[in-house]
């Protein structure tokens, strides 16, 4: 009886200083249902397009419906001058240290802090208010952008059994494109790298 009332108080002691911390440098996965010895459990990646799955875990999925463009801000950069937008994007509180990219959804909608930093980027010494996203100088500056972007998959001529600016593909007996498929699904190196390519096109 004394161990049981010896544990019980550790118990309200523990609740009382809050939830456990994990130590540093650890993953904790907290299962959002009860589950019973020998259950399987499922981790779920979240809704997530497929360079940023390739980026953080090394594959993609071969049908994802959240399939983005990504935009490296090392791109707008280039495009813009780098002073420029990383000032641009600090004013606007946008931050391109954490965040690598910015997204067009497949809709062809493009990230609204993209088009904040170009304005704000693009705006005159002289001027109060950024430039819209019609103004040439914003409208250029994108369609280059999204020019370099695209002309990261064309390639430097045809080579043998090859499609100019395609990556050599299987294919099937029933002629489809075949990737290689990993355990959990999906595609990973070269085959991730087609399927990223062939969705973004």
């Amino acid at each position: 009886n004394e161990q049981n009332e010896q544990n019980e108080e550790e118990e309200e002691e523990k609740e009382k200083e809050g939830p456990i911390e994990p130590p540093t440098g650890s993953l904790v996965i907290h299962a959002c249902a009860p589950a019973e010895k020998g259950d399987e459990l499922f981790n779920t990646f979240g809704q997530q397009n497929n360079a940023s799955l390739l980026h953080k875990y090394g594959f993609c999925e071969l049908r994802n419906a959240y399939t983005n463009v990504c935009v490296d801000v090392a791109l707008v950069e280039d495009v813009v001058g780098g002073t420029k937008v990383r000032d641009a994007a600090a004013e606007l509180g946008v931050d391109v240290a954490d965040d690598e990219y910015f997204e067009i959804e497949p809709d062809g909608t493009i990230e609204e802090a993209l088009l904040a930093v170009l304005g704000r980027a693009h705006r005159g010494e002289d001027e109060e208010d950024d430039p819209t996203t019609e103004s040439p100088d914003v409208q250029a500056s994108l369609r280059t952008i999204l020019e370099r972007r695209a002309a990261m998959y064309v390639g430097k001529g045809k080579g043998k059994g090859e499609e100019s600016g395609a990556f050599p593909r299987g294919i099937d007996d029933g002629g489809s494109v075949r990737y290689a498929v990993p355990a959990g699904g999906g595609a990973v190196g070269v085959d991730a790298a087609r399927v990223l390519r062939d969705a973004e096109l």
